[in-house]
């Protein structure tokens, strides 16, 4: 980080040496987080100044998919940086937020009631995390993904609590 803040910082696509350096170190980052991750291939991981600003961005993009009184689903888990963009998102679109709650003795999310929020229809997105900052929560990522694509529901997951633990 050190030798590219002071070396090799530089506004990206220029064609001075230092942007096209910049450039090559980016391209290396972003290769490094995708075999890291086990992305498909580079394209699909993305940079920003922090997870919370990024679900922002997300949240409105996400957004235009979305229609008035639609329904939402969050999480009492979730750090603030998963919750609070989505809300702002509720309120700016007039959709409804309804809350997965998680076990209080195993601290992992309750997938029967997430089966029974999904079965009352119009949940259009549920905005989860994969690991829980405060409680060390790994969840079943895959099986609620798929619980919810069977109601073409959209996933979003914050994985950022996660990459310590995985893939």
């Amino acid at each position: 980080m050190e030798n590219y803040l002071i070396r090799t910082n530089a506004n990206h696509a220029g064609v001075f040496r230092t942007s096209v350096e910049s450039d090559k170190v980016l391209q290396e980052a972003h290769r490094g987080m995708a075999d890291l991750l086990n992305a498909r291939n580079a394209d699909e991981i993305v940079f920003g100044a922090n997870m919370t600003t990024l679900t922002f961005a997300i949240s409105r993009s996400i957004g235009r998919l979305l229609n008035r009184g639609d329904t939402i689903l969050l999480t009492h888990m979730d750090h603030e940086g998963n919750v609070g963009p989505w809300m702002h998102l509720a309120r700016d679109l007039g959709l409804k937020v309804k809350w997965l709650k998680f076990n209080l003795k195993t601290y992992e999310y309750d997938l029967n009631e997430f089966a029974e929020l999904l079965s009352e229809g119009n949940v259009r997105l549920a905005a989860i995390n994969y690991a829980s900052n405060c409680l060390g929560t790994v969840n079943d990522v895959k099986r609620i993904t798929e619980m919810a694509h069977q109601s073409d529901t959209i996933v979003f997951v914050d994985a950022v609590q996660y990459v310590p633990h995985g893939p």
